[in-house]
């Protein structure tokens, strides 16, 4: 189970509530602008706010992860290299909304930074 949220070179792991994963949502959000339009409404640019609704928006999906790519922390070679993990994108899974149940569908995203 260790290996679940794991692939030859990517971790997924949680979106967190704090500001490194609230900026790079932000970062996904603002990539984004001008190129997704939502017909059904005014576009205005991203601010943490909106980062935090959309966080809070992804914690209420059946899945939601970030993609993260792993990186040396450290270049000495005396040292144990440690890892950290660089956000690159995110997956989500949302359930089917109540208004769409008839049509028996859901929401499945992927979303990479460039």
């Amino acid at each position: 189970m260790a290996e679940t949220f794991r692939s030859a070179r990517l971790v997924y792991r949680a979106i967190e509530d704090n500001d490194e994963d609230i900026h790079f949502i932000l970062s996904l959000i603002q990539e984004s602008e001008g190129r997704i339009k939502n017909s059904k409404s005014l576009s205005t640019p991203a601010n943490k706010k909106a980062a935090q609704q959309v966080t809070e928006k992804l914690g209420e999906s059946f899945l939601s992860v970030l993609i993260c790519l792993p990186v040396s922390a450290n270049n000495n070679k005396n040292e144990a290299a440690s890892q950290v993990l660089k956000p690159i994108g995110r997956i989500g899974l949302w359930p089917i909304e109540e208004k769409n149940r008839h049509h028996r569908n859901t929401n499945f995203g992927i979303h990479l930074l460039k």
